[in-house]
């Protein structure tokens, strides 16, 4: 018999078995499935929970690098924001030039002064601009910043001593960058490439997720084009401790839980399993004196828990889901349902080797002789 065709026949076999035994099949899943059920319910409520408040973390900044010119002496040329774009765990970034003065090119005097500054690279979503991006040369402003021009609408000119250009739109700025609200934004023009007098004074990146801040820190001085090294990277060091602190904490006592639900399951999956062997000694007695192997029989036991438990999961983990719903209002992550999903059954399989081991083992003589 070609093995394809042997694995085949054993499965069939071991499915009729759970099928002939409905007690035993039934009792295997009813408990994966509530196992799945209250894993999910209580520490997939946490983790729902710890989703949320790791992702209130992420959005204070533990993912921002700050690499910043104080002096000015640093010298960090453009081409720097395209050198940091070419890394991998590079989200966005985003340089700016020196502060500038500008007013209100048509009120001239009679207007208050505002800080403008030429953006290198595309603006990030934490700067949202509702008229749309600009083009290269043009400016947005801020709201507080149109107010101090003298706009209306966020439309006009401004014009100083190094920056001149019109504007076009607004924008409003998120944290981190909420320092930039108050102030005027210029898209690189396409004359900057020409000037060798324009430096960027900041830059700032934000990396994929907290584990590759330390990575991307570390390589940064190798891709910083300056003409010394008198500039100053920050990173959110507090905030990734911070992060790493609740993460554990959260999630300490949900696994602990996971693992009494999971424990306990896999004694009565085992104690069930061992009863169904049992009864069905002398079918496996029958199996032997005619051939089958141990490792068929271990097959059997395993495909028999594999169905149940199979099917119990997927209960479970429905009615798991739903209940998460309804309490944290959230759902946990597609890796974490998939996980228990696949633990619990992984559980049922585990507590299947001890009987299935028994019932290969046994003599097929003694079990058939009858008294």
């Amino acid at each position: 018999m070609r093995p394809f065709a042997w694995h085949r026949g054993i499965a069939a076999e071991g499915v009729a078995i759970a099928r002939s035994q409905p007690v035993a099949s039934l009792v295997t899943g009813v408990v994966v499935a509530a196992a799945c059920g209250v894993i999910l319910a209580t520490t997939g409520q946490a983790a729902a929970a710890e989703a949320r408040v790791l992702r209130g973390i992420d959005e204070a900044g533990t993912m921002i690098i700050a690499i910043e010119d104080h002096q000015g002496q640093a010298r960090i040329a453009p081409t720097t924001v395209k050198r940091i774009e070419a890394l991998d765990s590079v989200v966005w970034v985003v340089g700016f030039s020196q502060v500038s003065d500008v007013r209100n090119a048509v009120l001239d005097r009679a207007s208050v002064p505002v800080p403008a500054r030429i953006v290198f690279g595309k603006l990030p979503d934490e700067i949202r601009q509702p008229h749309g991006e600009p083009a290269p040369g043009q400016a947005v402003a801020s709201p507080d910043a149109a107010r101090g021009l003298g706009l209306a609408q966020p439309v006009g000119a401004v014009a100083g001593t190094t920056i001149t250009a019109d504007v076009v739109g607004s924008f409003v700025a998120a944290p981190p960058l909420d320092f930039l609200n108050g102030s005027v934004l210029v898209a690189e023009p396409d004359t900057v490439s020409r000037r060798d007098d324009l430096f960027l004074r900041s830059v700032y990146l934000k990396v994929a997720d907290v584990e590759s801040v330390e990575q991307v820190t570390e390589i940064l001085r190798q891709v910083v084009d300056a003409e010394s090294e008198q500039y100053t990277i920050s990173t959110p060091q507090q905030l990734v401790e911070l992060r790493r602190v609740v993460a554990s904490e959260l999630s300490r006592s949900a696994r602990q839980l996971m693992l009494v639900v999971l424990g306990v399951g896999l004694v009565v999956v085992a104690v069930t399993l061992f009863g169904a062997v049992s009864q069905r000694r002398r079918d496996f007695g029958r199996r032997r004196a005619l051939g089958a192997s141990r490792s068929t029989l271990v097959w059997l036991v395993l495909i028999q828990s594999l169905v149940a438990s199979g099917l119990g999961a997927i209960l479970g983990v429905s009615v798991g889901l739903i209940a998460v719903q309804r309490l944290a209002g959230g759902l946990p992550s597609t890796t974490f349902t998939l996980g228990v999903f696949t633990l619990a059954v992984l559980a049922a399989l585990v507590a299947a080797v001890p009987p299935a081991v028994v019932a290969a083992v046994r003599d097929p003589v003694r079990i058939l002789r009858v008294p």
